[in-house]
């Protein structure tokens, strides 16, 4: 329930941002100005403190807005709007029985970046540039198994893991991104997308269940972790540029 309210309210903010940049790109520079809207899939998974635990990447979904500024022919500014989907696999084997599992985690993130960009009709362009994410939600599902009784046994631990990870993330972005013109305003875009995690994403997770120890059986260890994440996106662009406006009224020369 709560997770439907945090997506209803990014879907509000994104109605609001659209609006924004409708009345931006109406300005005296909207000529200077794309808007765009992309989609794509995630890997991502952790680096740091994960001992005893093998990882391995998670896949998810992406969603974003794009706002991008035109300072000159090679050179412009952008930032974004986007929903991610983050998180990891992890897996522990011992004698007598194990536990597998995953985080779920999902970010509204606002990245700047600075474009660099050449080509005519294809256009190729690298760009960097850091990213601050809001935590929306993070799931955690993990199945203990036993094998110490004659029956093979599995247990459900799976619980909301929010409070498990920071409420903000700080990261760096590079990427690459080719850009086809369909035609005079709209183009089309292929990327590929490399965040780094330069925060921890995860707090100091020591708690009980009961008089169970749960923080045993699930990788609450990840106290100093960073995200990773690659991304493949697809997307459209829209440039709004300034119509070139021609004089009804005609100078004369006197004959």
């Amino acid at each position: 329930m709560v997770e439907k309210k945090i997506i209803y309210k990014m879907k509000k903010i994104s109605f609001f941002f659209i609006i924004l940049l409708l009345i931006l790109c109406n300005s005296l520079f909207a000529q200077n100005f794309s808007i765009g809207i992309k989609d794509g899939m995630n890997w991502s998974t952790i680096n740091g403190n994960t001992e005893n635990i093998e990882i391995s990447k998670l896949q998810g979904e992406n969603f974003g807005l794009i706002l991008n500024y035109k300072i000159s022919g090679y050179l412009s500014l952008q930032t974004e709007i986007n929903i991610e989907e983050k998180g990891v696999k992890f897996n522990s084997v011992w004698c007598g029985g194990g536990y597998y599992g995953k985080y779920e985690l999902k970010y509204f993130t606002i990245p700047l970046l600075a474009n660099f960009e050449f080509g005519k009709s294809v256009k190729y362009y690298g760009y960097l540039g850091f990213y601050l994410s809001l935590l929306a939600s993070a799931d955690n599902q993990t199945i203990v198994t036993s094998t110490a009784s004659p029956e093979f046994r599995r247990y459900d631990y799976s619980h909301d893991a929010k409070d498990e990870f920071k409420k903000n993330e700080m990261g760096a972005i590079v990427g690459v991104v080719i850009k086809i013109l369909l035609c005079d305003r709209v183009k089309f875009l292929f990327e590929t997308r490399y965040n780094i995690g330069l925060c921890n994403s995860a707090d100091i997770t020591e708690y009980k269940a009961g008089s169970y120890d749960r923080s045993i059986f699930t990788p609450d260890n990840f106290q100093n972790v960073y995200n990773r994440s690659i991304s493949i996106n697809l997307g459209i662009i829209y440039n709004f540029k300034k119509r070139h406006q021609t004089s009804n009224a005609k100078r004369q020369t006197p004959n």
